[in-house]
């Protein structure tokens, strides 16, 4: 035939033109379509983070891509099959309302989704049930568009009041089967579905392999799932391709701030800091064979799709895709990242390793802290407990069969299978687990404006050793301080002597941990009590209201005698926002970090809008966009923990690329808290103290924010220097972390 006639032929007609019934329609194999396909093509730009995802992938099975894929090989040949069927009689007018293909669409998604979930088989006649719900389908979809043709002419106020007006189709349920039925007939007709032992559709044996294979080989081949195989380009502008898709180098949508980290890089201001993240993200990484088995056993259900992407990346090297948040912070691309918790951080490894040398101490604080050991007390303990540690590292299992009380179990099970490896094969032995350290309440280590609470915090302030009584101060680093158990403890007393008796005798570090450790980051005193009565929640402590709020009283009192320093910064943060919000009627702070990262705290109000939706009988209200009218209170609240984590970020940059320039390449983070190979570990962390005293020593984040905000004010005095407080010494501080 004419094949240039052929062409112009709508896509139902051309399998009659060829001479084919449906039934002989040709279905590419999804191996051919395997081969051909580009799997990045069309991909959106995604933003978006691991719950919403997690979320999505219980969705229906044709939004997932082998879902779409066989409804883009069946979709034409079950329209085709339409177009020499007669509708039900009585709806054929309405029906012409949708095309072949809309309706062949509609019942292929239906049938796939309620295959791939399950028939009830509780139900007397699940098949006519679903032939009842495909008819809703059809139907729902007809008044939808009825609507969407009538909406000039339907006001937001009062759609509900005229819907019945503009509504097309107002079928019974016996219509809706008629139609569902007639669809159901078609959908027998294609060769790719078949019935089960009871009766019941599902899909034909030879496609269902075909269809189970290609979403193994590509269900989590986009990036969001899976890491980049290949190491990426250095990130050198704003927007870059990463891994197929375009990237921005920031997860921002504000125009304004977008402006200005685009010129950040048409200067070259914000190197340092993309310099930094390109030398993490290329970090080879490789899956730990030892924790991949204990995590499908023993981790659960939730980590089915780490563990098929763990399967597929096995025995391959791989890196994990890194930008930033609108604060400089490092944030990953894939939903599989060592980010996560502690099942899943455990079954990465560096991929190359190095020899372990006299370092095998360090793999000894890696088990030590993993099972939870108090700093002081890690080498000892594991003196104690070698041979639970040798039979864990032979028999990994144990540690769930005979309930061993490890804080971190499958990175506790890594550890102890690499330092037994490592004690085993000599220095010689190539390690390649990463030692993590965090550092000693980080958020409270940048606000230390005075010697005291930099001592709190294990910061040493004094650059020479002290003479006489003062040689006893914590500042010495003859031991680790601990600031939550300093104010803990300060509270207890102060609610001792008010006559309070309900905590005596409770451990009040690890419940107020949290609220001492977010003062920093700005929690209001509403907030903190939230915090506490969480923790008391989840340690089934039942204390009455009132109790609450006299330990929240109490343990901000304590913050506050305690943590003077701390205050201070804080409230002067806060008063250069409130200040440069009126003085120029509406604006926001900003500043620009020792990495030359510019972070705004701009926060505007949402521009609302309500929506009507007719099927659902409900109204909601949502957020679209921003209107130019700052978020106020919002701005003065996170603008405490905006700048600190801005400034975590810029030291993270700084220690990176001060360790790469010395060789160290192994570098994992987590905002404050670092790995790297154990032969790197004592090198690196001398090389974070010293960065830390370096940043600060030429940077003074309270002087800068004035400045940049409320230039020629002076009715905003600094916070006086303490003579006491050396900031060189601070490279010194021996338990800076942990």
């Amino acid at each position: 035939m004419d094949l240039t006639l052929y062409d112009r032929l709508p896509t139902e007609l051309r399998f009659y033109a060829l001479g084919l019934t449906p039934k002989r329609v040709p279905l590419r194999s999804f191996q051919k379509l395997a081969r051909e396909m580009d799997t990045t093509r069309g991909d959106p730009i995604l933003d978006t983070w691991a719950a919403t995802e997690a979320k999505a992938a219980e969705g229906p099975f044709s939004t997932s891509k082998a879902g779409r894929e066989a409804l883009r090989l069946w979709i034409d040949p079950l329209a085709a099959y339409l177009v020499s069927r007669k509708p039900p009689r009585g709806l054929e007018q309405v029906l012409g309302g949708l095309s072949h293909r809309q309706l062949a669409a509609m019942a292929l998604r239906s049938i796939l989704d309620r295959i791939h979930a399950g028939w009830d088989t509780e139900a007397k006649n699940p098949a006519g049930l679903f032939t009842l719900e495909l008819g809703r389908v059809v139907r729902n979809e007809l008044e939808f568009a009825g609507l969407l043709a009538a909406k000039r002419w339907v006001k937001a106020g009062n759609k509900h009041a005229r819907l019945g007006k503009f509504r097309r189709v107002d079928w019974t349920n016996k219509e809706c089967a008629r139609c569902g039925d007639w669809l159901w007939d078609a959908l027998a007709e294609l060769p790719c579905f078949d019935e089960d032992e009871r009766g019941l559709p599902c899909i034909q044996a030879e496609h269902k392999a075909a269809i189970d294979a290609f979403a193994e080989a590509h269900l989590f081949d986009h990036p969001l799932y899976r890491p980049s195989l290949t190491a990426p380009d250095p990130w050198t502008g704003y927007r870059m391709p990463r891994a197929g898709i375009e990237t921005a180098f920031v997860a921002a949508r504000d125009p304004e701030t977008v402006k200005a980290l685009e010129a950040a890089f048409a200067d070259g201001s914000i190197t340092e800091h993309a310099r930094a993240v390109s030398s993490i993200e290329r970090v080879p990484l490789a899956i730990n064979p030892v924790t991949l088995p204990l995590v499908k056993g023993f981790a659960g259900a939730e980590y089915g799709r780490d563990t098929a992407v763990a399967d597929a990346l096995r025995g391959r090297v791989f890196y994990n895709l890194i930008r930033c948040d609108f604060r400089g912070r490092f944030t990953h691309l894939c939903d599989f990242n060592y980010t996560r918790g502690d099942p899943v951080r455990s079954l990465f490894m560096f991929a190359r390793g190095k020899p372990i040398g006299d370092a095998i101490g360090w793999l000894e604080v890696a088990v030590a802290n993993a099972y939870g050991v108090k700093v002081q007390e890690r080498h000892e303990w594991v003196a104690r407990n070698r041979e639970m540690i040798r039979a864990v590292a032979a028999d990994p299992s144990i540690i769930w069969r005979r309930d061993i009380k490890a804080k971190e179990p499958f990175q506790f099970a890594a550890a102890c299978a690499e330092y037994v490896a490592a004690d085993t094969n000599g220095p010689a032995y190539e390690t390649r687990l990463p030692v993590w350290l965090d550092a000693s309440s980080n958020g409270l280590q940048h606000l230390a404006l005075d010697a005291k609470l930099a001592a709190m915090v294990n910061l040493r302030t004094a650059a020479k050793p002290r003479q006489g009584l003062a040689a006893l101060a914590p500042d010495d680093d003859q031991f680790p301080a601990d600031v939550y158990d300093i104010v803990a403890a300060h509270a207890r007393c102060n609610l001792l002597a008010d006559g309070d008796d309900f905590w005596l005798g409770m451990d009040l570090r690890d419940l107020l941990k949290q609220p001492i450790m977010t003062l920093p980051y700005g929690v209001t005193r509403a907030g903190m009590l939230d915090q506490i009565k969480e923790g008391c929640e989840e340690r089934g402590i039942n204390a009455p209201f009132e109790a609450l709020v006299r330990l929240r009283d109490h343990i901000w009192r304590a913050i506050e005698e305690k943590l003077p320093g701390a205050m201070k910064a804080r409230e002067y943060i806060q008063e250069v926002t409130v200040s440069k919000y009126f003085l120029d009627c509406g604006g926001y702070v900003q500043w620009i970090t020792p990495s030359g990262f510019p972070v705004a705290n701009r926060y505007r109000k949402g521009k609302l809008d309500r929506v009507v939706l007719p099927f659902l009988g409900q109204k909601v209200i949502i957020a679209e966009g921003y209107t130019d009218e700052p978020h106020g209170q919002k701005a003065i609240n996170a603008a405490v923990a905006n700048l600190v984590h801005s400034m975590e970020a810029a030291h993270l940059a700084r220690s990176a690329n001060a360790a790469v320039a010395e060789g160290i390449t192994n570098i994992l983070s987590i905002h404050d808290c670092y790995a790297t190979d154990a032969p790197s570990v004592r090198r690196f962390g001398l090389i974070r103290r010293r960065e830390l005293a370096l940043m600060y020593a030429s940077y003074n984040a309270l002087a800068r924010l004035r400045d940049i905000n409320l230039p020629g004010v002076n009715s905003l005095p600094l916070p006086e220097p303490d003579p006491d407080f050396d900031i060189l010494a601070v490279g010194e501080s021996e338990y800076f972390d942990r």
